[in-house]
Order: C-alpha cells, then structure tokens, then sequence
C-alpha cells in the first residue's frame, strides 16, 4: 500500500476518562520485508497527543519470535512494533486499564489508524498553484521561460521566486541541469544553501537564518520561512553536493524533505536516503529543531561549532555529522566536528571545499517510485 499510493497516519487516543487526542504525520511507509519492514515516518502534526513516533523512524519491526532490537522488546513489553529502547508508544502491547503500573500495556491508551488521506495523482498538480510569473522555485522559472519562448535557453544563475507570494521577491540560484561539456539533464534544482570559499560567514543569529543572508552568486542561505514555505506547498526532494579540496566529489540525496513552521523550532523531517558516495549524515537530525547561537534548542550545539544547522543532543550524543554551516576551514584540521563537516564522507577531522543544499519538486515518476 505504501508503496503504491502515498499515505498520512493519523493516531486516535482515547483514556479511560473519555478525553481524547491525535497525533498525525505527512510522511508514512513501510519497507519490504528483506529490510525488516523499516519504518519512515515524519512530519508530525500535533492533535494533541504528542509525539511519541518520530523516535521510531528507521527502526525495523520486532515481534517476539523475530525481534530485530538487542533490547529484547517485543518480549519484555508483550507486544510487537517498531521499537526503540523501547518505545516511546506500544500500540501494540497488551490491553490493561488506565495506570496499571507497568510498562506492558497501551501506551497513551493508542489505536492506529492508517487514513488515505490523498491519492497519489492529486499531489502532481495539474496545474501549478501559482501565477507562472510569480515562480515557487526555479522548476516554475524554467517552465514560465520557455513557455513564453520555446527552445529558449535557461542556463544556470540566480533567478526570482515568490515562495511567501507577491509581495515578497526572493532570489535564488538555481541549477537548471546545465553541464560542464554542454549537454542538460530534465532536473531542476532550488539551491537553498551554497557554501564556495568563505566569503559570506554563516555564524548568524535566529533572525538572519529566518529569512536568509548571503549573495546568491556565491554563498547564502535561503531562509528557513522561505524552505518551510516551499516545502509544505509541494512535495520535495533534497540533494547535497560537496567537493573536497583533492578533486573529489560526491553527493546524498534523500526522497523526501521538508521543515515545519516556526513555532517547531523549524523542525526537519528527511528520509529515503540515497546513496551518491557521501554516505548518510544528515538522517541522523530528523525530527529535531533548528538551532543558532541565540536560539538553541540543544543548549550548546550552535555555539560550540559555529553555525545554524539542525542539530542533536543527547546525554550521550553527538551534536552533528553534518555541519554545513560550520565556519570555513580548508582540509584537514585539527578539531574533531569542526569546520564544513560530512562525517560519513571524509571523517570528523575534514572539512570540505564546497557544499551545496539544493530542493526539487517531486513529479508523478518521483513518487510513482517512492
């Protein structure tokens, strides 16, 4: 079914007093059996519930005779889920009355309902929600160009888009496919970040990440209002290019992005990682606020490494594998995590040459294959 048609869970709560709450989520699916049926969930919307299923996205489902958590919880908790250390809800778990005093039974007294909540062929637009003259991003650029010239050359460069409407021109580079040797490939890409050579420093407060800084030339960050704004009108994809200083390039794309509004923190929800040999660093900040020096919701972790970026904390936990934001440093240095860091790349002790964020909106063939 998942992989079919795209759904939205929603989870209706009811207590023994009657009060009820929901708790429902934009991004759901479950993988094949091979990969233990991994679960993919984000993109929480609070019906007052909370969220006690984020924690549980990446995890394989467990049951008593095929338990795929080395805590053993499907056995110990009496019930069978994609569990986490071990859950955060256990919809699954025996049916006991109110408090029981364990940790057996329902928690949050749970039902699942898994609602189709849209069709697959209503996400692909049939037409575009926006004027063609006031572009959502640089797809819509590329499309209002050659519709008002055929065959017209759209190269690479920085164009205006209106993701807050009107009233509100934004600039940005897009990569519109064109390559060194001439030729084009059929994507179009939304840049949302660009880091080149650090000219533009990215140590900026909550304000400044809000609605963006830097030249769209060079270097700059596109604004967080303006990525939510884009990424909850449309479905999107993500991809991050970087290059290191010896020649070497490589890239991480994930199926699914997107940022909820402010009063989250901005809260990042990614998934469908895939692999372009830069290896997954970025999974590991799903579901967590966005973070800077002035607003934090880590406490420390902007301030300790020089930038804004969603970041994790933990007693235990790293603040990041991914610091694109990080201050720029050439190569090799000599603080771990600092720098322009992907650590499933070129290690904690590396920071990159350039890397660059870049959106593109999902078609029927996209989505067709998630």
């Amino acid at each position: 079914m998942t992989h079919s048609k795209l759904y939205e869970p929603k989870v209706d709560t009811e207590d023994r007093d009657g009060n009820k709450a929901s708790a429902t989520y934009t991004v759901f699916s479950v993988s094949n059996e091979e990969n233990g049926y991994m679960l993919e969930v984000g993109g929480f919307i609070d019906g007052g519930a909370g969220d006690s299923l984020s924690g549980h996205s990446g995890l394989k489902f467990s049951t008593y005779d095929n338990e795929q958590n080395p805590n053993g919880c499907a056995r110990q908790h009496l019930g069978a889920f994609w569990y986490y250390a071990c859950y955060g809800t256990n919809p699954n778990g025996i049916y006991l009355g109110g408090q029981d005093g364990t940790h057996y039974g329902i928690a949050q007294n749970q039902v699942m309902l898994l609602l189709l909540m849209l069709a697959l062929s209503s996400l692909v637009h049939s037409a575009p929600l926006f004027n063609m003259s006031q572009p959502l991003d640089c797809e819509d650029v590329y499309n209002f160009k050659i519709s008002v010239m055929k065959n017209a050359s759209v190269p690479n460069g920085v164009y205006t888009i209106y993701p807050a409407g009107s009233n509100k021109p934004v600039k940005v580079y897009c990569d519109m496919g064109c390559l060194e040797n001439g030729s084009q490939h059929n994507e179009k890409w939304t840049v949302i970040q660009r880091r080149i050579n650090g000219n533009v420093s990215f140590y900026q407060p909550w304000a400044q990440y809000k609605t963006g800084f830097g030249d769209p030339a060079g270097e700059y960050w596109l604004g967080l209002e303006n990525i939510f704004l884009m990424t909850n009108t449309e479905k999107y994809q993500l991809r991050v290019d970087m290059e290191d200083f010896e020649k070497g390039s490589a890239y991480a794309q994930y199926t699914t992005f997107s940022v909820n509004q402010e009063s989250t923190n901005y809260m990042l929800n990614i998934g469908g990682y895939i692999n372009g040999g830069a290896g997954d660093s970025l999974s590991y900040v799903n579901g967590r606020g966005f973070s800077t020096f002035d607003k934090d919701p880590t406490g420390y972790c902007a301030e300790n490494y020089a930038g804004g970026f969603w970041y994790y904390w933990g007693y235990w936990s790293q603040c990041h594998y991914a610091n694109p934001n990080g201050l720029y440093k050439y190569g090799n240095v000599g603080t771990a995590y600092t720098g322009i860091m992907w650590q499933t790349w070129k290690g904690s002790y590396y920071s990159v040459k350039t890397i660059m964020m870049k959106i593109r909106r999902m078609g029927l063939e996209d989505l067709t294959n998630l």
